[in-house]
């Protein structure tokens, strides 16, 4: 696979900056993911299970 790129100039700079987007988006979304209140994340957790329910938009911003 990396045989592919072996013409293009700069190559080496596609894998570093892929692998920067991922590192930053995955802490991004970890930080996020402890810092989201516990209701929240009960509520979403819960949705799937419960029939009849919907959310409002000041529901789900809560």
């Amino acid at each position: 696979m990396r045989y592919l790129f072996n013409g293009v100039d700069g190559a080496e700079w596609y894998g570093i900056v892929s692998l920067l987007i991922f590192t930053l988006f995955f802490v991004g979304v970890s930080i996020w993911a402890l810092r989201v209140d516990k209701k929240f994340t009960d509520k979403m957790k819960n949705l799937p299970l419960d029939d009849n329910t919907t959310l409002t938009k000041k529901e789900i911003q809560k």
